[in-house]
């Protein structure tokens, strides 16, 4: 994930961005155990602003994983976009690793699928041409004294 510009290890990736969190999370299967893991990957573009409006200025960052209805953000996940205009009806993607899986096969497989589907859209998104989503719920905000 690093070779393509993301900050982060271990599961959250984050590319940098003045005034909104570009994230990148991987969501493990309720139902993977030891003997087989699926997973998933989520991309997230949200507004810092009315992000740190819902948790406070703490430098807590949202995760990839959910989605806030109180912030503006795009929240997508990876297979949506990879079968985007395909017709397909699960637009989903799972990845699964099994102790026979070839894991280097696996990251390069989804290290393309990022590179491929998901930073052009949050480049898109970073750069203005398209906005976020509004607040769904919106947060109230405290007058100031």
């Amino acid at each position: 994930m690093r070779r393509l510009g993301l900050k982060g290890s271990g599961g959250p990736y984050e590319l940098p961005h003045g005034h909104l969190w570009a994230l990148v999370g991987f969501q493990a299967s309720a139902y993977s155990d030891s003997g087989e893991v699926s997973f998933t990957v989520n991309v997230k573009v949200a507004d810092k602003r009315s992000f740190a409006s819902l948790v406070g200025s703490n430098g807590r960052r949202p995760s990839a994983n959910s989605e806030y209805p109180q912030v503006s953000e795009w929240h997508v996940r990876l297979g949506n976009l990879m079968r985007a205009n395909t017709g397909a009806q699960n637009l989903d993607q799972w990845w699964t690793v099994t102790p026979e899986s070839d894991l280097a096969a696996v990251a390069e497989e989804v290290l393309a699928a990022v590179a491929a589907y998901a930073l052009p859209e949050v480049t898109r998104r970073l750069s203005g041409e398209v906005a976020l989503d509004p607040p769904r719920m919106p947060v109230e905000i405290e007058p100031a004294d």
